[in-house]
C-alpha cells in the first residue's frame, strides 16, 4: 500500500510538472542556503572540540585596573608554570608561548613566518595530530622544530622532512640551523595555535631557545606571555581565584598585587566569546537569517501546496466515488508533500558542493565537506524534512479529504477554502522577510562601507605595511634607517615610515598619560591612550593633519621624552586647544617616566570603529630601538610596477628578508572580518528571498489563474480591458503588501538601531533605506504579476466559459 501511495505521487507530480518545479526549486534554494550557513556555524560551534580533554583546558587572561600594565589576553609569563608546580591536585598541565615573527630561510627560499616559541607540552596536551615525530620529545630540544605539513611542502616540497635544518633568524640578525623533529597535520580548528588573527602560528619553536631570541617566559614581570591550563577532572576554575592570588603576593610587587586579576576562561567556548561575544553574536545572527530564509520557503512551499491541492477537488471526487477513505487521501496528500521535500532536500545536498565554495569566499572562511557531517546533524535534517513535508501534507489531507463527495465530483471549491486569511498570512510573513532581509542588507552594507570610507583620519589609498627584520640594537636600527632612506629615494615611493605598529594593528600596546596641573601641582587622573612607536615620517606618510606643533624629534634626550599626542588626548589632558598643549610635561606610565610634548595631530582611528576613538600617543623608536613595519606610500601611476621595483632595490638591501607586504585596505579588511561575512551573507540573503517571493508570486497567480479562468472569461464578455484583469490579481496582494510593509518597517529599524549602537561612527537612518526596497519589491512583483496573467487576460473567453 505505501508503495502505491509513493508511485501515484510521482505521477501526480510528473503531471504538474510546473508546479512542481516552482515547489522544488523555491524550497532546494531554502535548504541550500539553510545547509550552507548551518555548516558555518556547526563549524564555528565546534573550533576547540576536537583538542583533548577540551572541557578541562583553559585560557588564563587577565584583567588589569590600569591598562598601561598589560594586555587582557596575556598574562604573567611565570604563572601558568606555578599553577602546575605548586597546585598539582588543582592543575594538571600548562602551555604558554611567546608569538614572534622570525625570517626562516631553506636555500634560496626566505620567509617571515609567524611562530611560538613555547613549552614542550604543546603537542600531547591537546592531542595535536602528527605525520611525523614523538609529541613527547619534538620539543625538548632548544633548537628543535615543529611545523604544520602546509609549511613542509612549502619549504621542501614534501612533508617527510624529519632531521632537514632551516636557518632561523633572532632578533638581533643571528642565524641558527633549527632541525625538524615534527611535521603536524591538517591542524584542527582550534583557539591554541590560532588564538587571533594575528597569532595563527604554524611553526612551534621550543621554550629552551628563549636565550637565543632573548625572550623570557618565565619571568613574573613579563605580563605579554599567551599562557593555558589544563585542570584536574572535577577542578572549577574558581577554586583556582585564591590560588593565584596567592600567587601574586608571593612573587610579585604591590602594584600588581593591587592591579591584576586573572582569569581563566573556557577554551571549549573561547572562539565564541572572544572580543565581547563577536563571532558569537554574529553566528547568531546568520542563523537568525538563515533560519527566516528556510521558513520563508517552507511558508512558501506550504502555500503553494495547498492552493495546488484546491486545484485537484474533482480527482479526489473520483477517488472518493472509487471507494477511496479519507485516511488514504490524506496519507496520499501527505506523501506527496514529504517526497517533494526530500526530493528539494537531495537537490540541496548535491549543491552544497558547488556552492559550499561560493560560501566560503562570501564567509571568508572554507566550509566543512559534507562527508565531515556528524550523525546528529544528519538526524536533525531528516527530522526537519519529515516536519516540513507533514506541515504541507496536513492542511490538504484533512482538509479536502473531507469535503463532500458531490461537492467534490462537480469541482466546487467552498468559499471559505483556498482564499483564506490563513493562506494571506503565508504570503504576508514572505512579504515581511523579503522587505526585512533587503533594508537591512542596504543599511548594513551601508554601515560596513563606513570602515572603508575615508573618515579614517588618515588616507588608506596607495598605502601598504611591510615587515621588516627586528634588530633591536642600536645598530639595528641605523641599519633600517639607512634602508629606509635608500627606499625613500626610489622614484615610486612618496613617502616612508618605520613604527613598531600600525593602525589597525594587533600588537597595539596601551599607555597611561598623567598631566600635573600647573596652577595647582596637583596630580589629575591618568589618560588611557594608544600607544604607538614611530618615526617622524609616521604623520606625514599616513597623511594625518598636525594640529600644533610638529611630529617627533630625532633629538632623544635619554631623561626627558618628545612626544605628540592626538587632538582627543590632549582635550582629555585639559587642554582647551592644540597649542595650549605644546611644550607641557607630561608623565608616561607605567614609570612616570617625564616627558614634553612637542605635537597634536587630528584625530584618527587607530584600531577598529566598533568603539569609541581612542586618544593616541607617539614616542620616538629612537628610545627604545623598536620597530617591525615599514609603512610605505606609494606615488601614483602602475601599483604593479612599482611594487616590482620597490621588490627588486629591497633584494639589494635587504637579501636575506622577504618583501611581504599588505596593502592598509587588506589590514581593515582583517579588521572587519566578521562585518564583511554579515555583509555578504546579507546579500545573498537578499538575492535568495527575492527568488523565494518572486516564485512564490509565479506559482500562487498561476493557480490562482487556472481557477478564476471563468471569471476572468465572464469580465471580459462584460467589457473589462486586459489592464483590469491585470489589476484585478495585483489588488489581491495589494493589501497584504501593505500590511508587510506596516509590520517589516519598525522590525527593521528595531533591529538595525540595537546593530549600530555596537560601532562608536554610524550611519543615519533615513527613509531612502526603507522607501527604496519597498518600490524595488513593489515594481518587480507587479512585472511578474503582469507577464503571469496578460496571457489569461488575452485569451478568448469563450474557451474559458466552454462547459465540459
Amino acid at each position: 500500500m505505501l508503495k502505491n501511495y509513493f508511485k501515484i505521487a510521482w505521477r501526480n507530480l510528473q503531471k504538474h510538472k510546473f508546479h512542481t518545479f516552482i515547489n522544488v526549486v523555491g524550497l532546494a534554494c531554502g535548504l541550500s542556503f539553510a545547509l550552507a550557513i548551518g555548516a558555518y556555524i556547526w563549524q564555528e560551534s565546534t573550533f576547540d572540540s576536537q583538542l583533548k580533554n577540551v572541557n578541562n583546558q583553559y585560557v588564563l587572561q587577565s584583567e588589569w585596573k590600569s591598562p598601561e600594565m598589560g594586555m587582557p589576553i596575556t598574562t604573567l609569563g611565570a604563572l601558568p608554570k606555578a599553577l602546575k608546580e605548586e597546585y598539582p591536585d588543582l592543575v594538571r598541565n600548562y602551555y604558554r608561548f611567546d608569538g614572534i615573527t622570525c625570517v626562516l630561510s631553506y636555500g634560496d627560499q626566505t620567509f617571515n613566518e609567524e611562530a611560538a616559541l613555547g613549552d614542550s607540552t604543546l603537542l600531547s596536551m591537546y592531542g595535536l595530530p602528527l605525520l611525523y615525530g614523538n609529541a613527547a620529545t619534538a620539543l625538548k630540544d632548544p633548537f628543535s622544530l615543529v611545523i604544520t605539513n602546509d609549511i613542509a611542502l612549502k619549504y621542501f616540497g614534501k612533508t617527510d622532512v624529519l632531521g632537514q635544518q632551516v636557518n632561523v633568524k633572532n632578533f638581533t640578525g643571528e642565524t641558527h640551523p633549527f632541525t625538524v623533529t615534527a611535521v603536524l597535520d591538517k591542524l584542527p580548528k582550534n583557539s591554541v595555535t590560532n588564538l587571533n588573527e594575528s597569532l595563527n602560528n604554524k611553526v612551534f619553536l621550543s621554550s629552551e631557545a628563549v636565550d637565543f631570541f632573548k625572550r623570557n617566559l618565565d619571568s613574573w614581570q613579563n605580563a605579554f606571555i599567551v599562557g593555558y591550563v589544563e585542570l584536574q577532572a572535577g577542578i572549577s576554575p574558581e577554586m583556582l581565584k585564591q590560588p593565584m592570588k596567592d600567587l601574586l603576593v608571593k612573587h610579585t610587587d604591590e602594584k600588581v598585587v593591587n592591579n591584576l586579576i586573572p582569569t581563566l576562561n573556557p577554551l571549549s567556548n573561547y572562539h565564541l566569546k572572544k572580543d565581547n561575544g563577536l563571532i558569537e553574536k554574529m553566528l547568531f545572527t546568520l542563523g537568525c537569517i538563515a533560519g527566516f530564509i528556510l521558513l520563508m520557503a517552507v511558508v512558501n512551499f506550504i502555500n503553494l501546496s495547498i492552493n495546488g491541492s484546491t486545484s485537484r477537488l474533482k480527482e479526489i471526487g473520483v477517488r472518493k466515488v472509487m471507494g477511496s477513505s479519507r485516511k488514504q487521501l490524506g496519507f496520499q496528500f501527505i506523501g506527496e508533500s514529504v517526497l517533494m521535500v526530500c526530493l528539494a532536500f537531495f537537490i540541496a545536498v548535491l549543491l552544497y558542493p558547488f556552492i559550499s565554495p561560493a560560501f566560503s569566499a562570501i564567509l571568508g572562511q572554507e566550509l566543512p565537506k559534507i562527508y565531515t557531517f556528524s550523525y546528529s546533524i544528519w538526524l536533525y535534517i531528516f527530522l526537519a524534512c519529515l516536519a516540513i513535508g507533514l506541515s504541507a501534507g496536513l492542511y490538504p489531507a484533512f482538509r479536502l479529504s473531507a469535503l463532500k463527495t458531490i461537492n467534490s465530483v462537480k469541482g466546487k471549491i467552498p468559499h471559505n477554502l483556498g482564499n483564506t486569511s490563513f493562506l494571506r498570512s503565508l504570503v504576508g510573513f514572505q512579504f515581511v522577510v523579503a522587505l526585512s532581509v533587503i533594508m537591512a542588507a542596504g543599511i548594513i552594507s551601508r554601515q560596513v562601507s563606513l570602515f572603508f570610507s575615508n573618515n579614517l583620519g588618515y588616507d588608506k589609498e596607495s598605502l601598504i605595511t611591510v615587515k621588516v627584520p627586528r634588530d633591536w640594537s642600536e645598530t639595528g636600527l641605523s641599519h633600517m634607517k639607512a634602508v629606509q632612506q635608500a627606499l625613500k629615494d626610489l622614484p615610486q615611493i612618496e613617502n616612508i615610515s618605520l613604527s613598531y605598529d600600525t593602525p589597525g594593528g594587533q600588537g597595539q600596546m596601551a599607555t597611561g598619560v598623567l598631566n600635573f596641573a600647573q596652577d595647582t601641582g596637583n596630580e589629575q587622573p591618568s589618560v588611557s591612550a594608544q600607544y604607538i612607536l614611530a618615526d617622524t615620517s609616521f604623520a606625514a606618510t599616513y597623511k594625518i593633519p598636525m594640529l600644533a606643533g610638529k611630529f617627533l624629534d630625532d633629538k632623544i634626550n635619554q631623561d626627558l621624552a618628545k612626544v605628540v599626542i592626538s587632538e582627543k588626548a590632549s582635550q582629555l589632558l585639559g587642554f582647551k586647544n592644540p597649542n595650549d598643549a605644546l611644550n607641557q610635561q607630561v608623565y608616561l606610565k607605567p614609570n612616570d617616566f617625564p616627558a614634553t610634548i612637542v605635537g597634536v595631530t587630528k584625530d584618527f582611528y587607530a584600531a577598529s570603529m566598533r568603539d569609541a576613538q581612542t586618544p593616541v600617543i607617539w614616542t620616538n623608536i629612537k628610545a627604545d630601538n623598536l620597530f617591525r613595519y615599514f609603512s610605505i606610500r606609494l606615488n601614483a601611476g602602475n601599483l604593479g610596477q612599482h611594487l616590482a621595483s620597490i621588490e627588486k632595490e629591497w633584494k639589494k638591501l635587504l637579501p636575506n628578508t622577504p618583501f611581504e607586504y599588505q596593502f592598509m585596505d587588506e589590514s581593515i579588511d582583517a579588521l572587519y572580518k566578521t562585518e564583511l561575512q554579515l555583509k555578504n551573507a546579507a546579500y545573498t540573503a537578499t538575492i535568495l528571498s527575492s527568488l523565494i517571493v518572486f516564485l512564490g508570486i509565479v506559482g500562487l497567480v498561476s493557480l490562482n489563474v487556472q481557477k478564476r479562468r471563468k471569471e476572468i472569461g465572464v469580465r471580459k464578455v462584460l467589457g473589462s480591458t486586459v489592464n483590469g484583469i491585470i489589476s484585478l490579481f495585483m489588488k489581491d496582494l495589494l493589501i497584504t503588501f501593505i500590511v508587510a510593509i506596516v509590520i517589516a518597517c519598525p522590525l527593521v529599524y528595531l533591529f538595525i538601531s540595537k546593530w549600530l549602537q555596537s560601532y562608536s561612527i554610524q550611519i543615519t537612518l533615513t527613509p531612502l533605506f526603507f522607501i527604496l526596497p519597498i518600490l524595488l519589491l513593489a515594481s518587480v512583483a507587479a512585472a511578474i504579476i503582469g507577464l503571469q496573467t496578460v496571457k489569461a487576460a488575452k485569451s478568448n473567453p469563450v474557451d474559458s466559459l466552454r462547459d465540459e
